[in-house]
């Protein structure tokens, strides 16, 4: 009884062993591969993981498309597919694959790509876009247009209406504002109100508006909607609460002849008023509307 004791002990101790020296190395193993560079694998990272991210479009009909990436120098049993048809290889280098598409694909129409070669797949579902030749105000990358700030549409030849990105505040007394967003091609044609107090226009581009507002409701801080108004007097954008009237910002900024404290002009000699816009003797008086 003793020995055969002795012997189930002794197995289990040598299993042990084994599932120890099993984990260590797998452990070891997984260490490797994790070590390796970007898009290298295997225990001594030896496997280059090829992959694209840029290629050069060809129009819909047959032709040929050049993908950019990184490719090695191995190429065995090199195959592409887009939308599932084969592409056949034309040239293949380090950094490039092209091959000819004998098929006619649909503009506007992103299609999945598998790239194979050396028993290894790179697939990028939604991938490749026919080129769209006239993008309109905008420019073709990657399968779409990419519009100029203000237009939208596949072709980038839609205007979009008015909208505000940024606009600075003001004191509680009112002052010079700047806007930026999209204004449209003919920005005069709109018109601007806060609150209940309309924006008198100074100047006007595509992408920029200055303009002067008045104090906001009873000269109290606090947040106010800007509307855009086109040239029939419909509304064509709102800012809920976009605009603040802050106590502490000065009026103007004190004209530059002072420094504003929290909301209050300290003045430059000579200086003088709430906004530091006469000076002692009333000669001279900075003036504003």
């Amino acid at each position: 009884m003793k020995f055969l004791l002795s012997l189930i002990i002794a197995f289990l101790t040598f299993s042990n062993q084994c599932l120890s020296q099993s984990s260590s190395s797998a452990s070891s193993s997984s260490s490797s591969s994790s070590s390796c560079p970007e898009h290298y694998s295997g225990e001594n990272c030896e496997i280059l993981n090829h992959y694209s991210n840029f290629y050069y479009a060809a129009p819909p009909e047959p032709d040929t498309i050049e993908f950019v990436g990184i490719f090695g120098d191995t190429h065995n049993n090199l195959e592409v597919t887009i939308g599932g048809h084969n592409c056949v290889i034309r040239n293949v280098n380090y950094f490039r694959v092209s091959c000819f598409l004998d098929y006619s694909l649909n503009l506007y129409q992103l299609y999945d790509v598998e790239i194979t070669q050396n028993n290894i797949t790179w697939f990028k579902e939604d991938y490749y876009g026919p080129l769209i030749e006239d993008c309109g105000n905008g420019h073709f990358y990657m399968g779409a247009c990419q519009c100029y700030l203000g237009w939208t549409g596949q072709d980038c030849n839609i205007e979009a209406l008015p909208f505000i990105s940024t606009i600075t505040p003001v004191s509680i007394d009112g002052g010079i504002i700047t806007l930026t967003g999209w204004f449209g091609s003919y920005p005069t044609e709109y018109s601007f109100e806060i609150g209940l107090n309309k924006v008198k226009i100074h100047f006007t581009q595509s992408d920029k508006i200055i303009g002067y507002v008045t104090q906001g409701p009873n000269g109290v801080a606090g947040n106010q909607d800007i509307k855009i108004y086109n040239s029939n007097n419909v509304l064509v954008y709102t800012g809920v609460n976009q605009f603040l009237y802050d106590s502490n910002l000065c009026f103007n900024n004190c004209f530059n002849m002072g420094i504003c404290n929290n909301g209050v002009c300290e003045c430059f000699h000579p200086w003088v008023g709430d906004f530091c816009s006469h000076t002692i003797d009333t000669n001279l008086c900075q003036c504003s509307n």
